[in-house]
């Protein structure tokens, strides 16, 4: 999870004692890629840290979140995901991935300035709609030792609607991918507009459906999923966020602490 070095943390535009460090990525098809990472230190630490990951077309301001945090001894980071807030940069469409994977490499970056560069052994992670869904994903994947808590706050971990929203919809979405816009434009942006294209939509929707399927599950059966479910209960989710949250430790299963937020529409 090594990278290069990257310019140093410095003052963020939320003010003292928040800094912000800027994470250089590998370039995509638009070009230059950056994350950002945001830290806010405690008072008086305990040794833990919690890294925050926000939802789609956001970005980390929730300085009230952070402070709940710091006040109870924790060393608080946020990440802005590429092409959001602090990491939009002008030639890139705002928020657009084609995948939800493809924010993986930035929270692979963060975790190792956590873990590795800053020392810290026990990170709770928290992600917010689009973002939980991403941790939820990013975890799967990564599997983690540091790892010692997952919040999930108003995850998007179902998609809401009619039968046809869940199918022929998202059937649509997959085909016209970036290929369109939401509304009649062109991809000249101009100041004071906020364009968002719609593969970012097919993006959210194809992750959301592997959740739907099974974490583990074939591409045929997440191909199905949207005609499978009408929608996950709550137990169904946890228990599948309990799956990702399990860690092994000397060879024996340990689960760390889970908290899953309200409902999106509900949070």
């Amino acid at each position: 999870m090594t990278d290069t070095a990257t310019p140093e943390p410095h003052s963020d535009v939320l003010g003292s004692p928040y800094t912000v460090e800027v994470i250089e990525m590998p370039e995509d098809d638009e070009g230059a890629v950056i994350a950002s990472l945001v830290r806010r230190a405690p008072d008086e630490p305990n040794g833990s840290a919690v890294l925050h990951v926000h939802g789609f077309a956001d970005y980390f301001f929730q300085t009230e979140y952070a402070e709940w945090w710091t006040t109870r001894g924790y060393t608080f980071y946020a990440v802005d995901l590429r092409k959001h807030g602090r990491s939009l940069l002008p030639h890139q469409s705002p928020c657009f991935v084609d995948n939800l994977d493809d924010h993986f490499p930035e929270l692979d970056r963060a975790w190792q300035r956590i873990t590795e560069r800053d020392g810290f052994r026990q990170v709770l992670v928290s992600g917010h709609s689009t973002g939980a869904l991403t941790v939820l994903l990013w975890l799967q994947s990564r599997q983690p030792l540091e790892l010692s808590g997952l919040v999930l706050n108003s995850p998007w971990f179902d998609m809401h609607g009619s039968f046809w929203t869940r199918t022929v919809g998202t059937t649509v979405v997959k085909r016209v991918g970036a290929d369109i816009h939401i509304h009649d434009t062109n991809l000249t942006f101009t100041k004071g507009s906020f364009n968002v294209l719609l593969g970012t939509t097919r993006a959210g929707k194809t992750t959301l459906m592997q959740l739907m399927a099974g974490l583990d599950a074939s591409q045929q059966e997440v191909d199905a999923a949207p005609e499978r479910f009408g929608g996950l209960e709550v137990g169904v989710v946890e228990d599948r966020a309990h799956r990702v949250a399990q860690r092994r430790i000397d060879g024996r299963d340990q689960d760390v602490l889970l908290w899953v937020g309200s409902g999106h529409d509900e949070g």
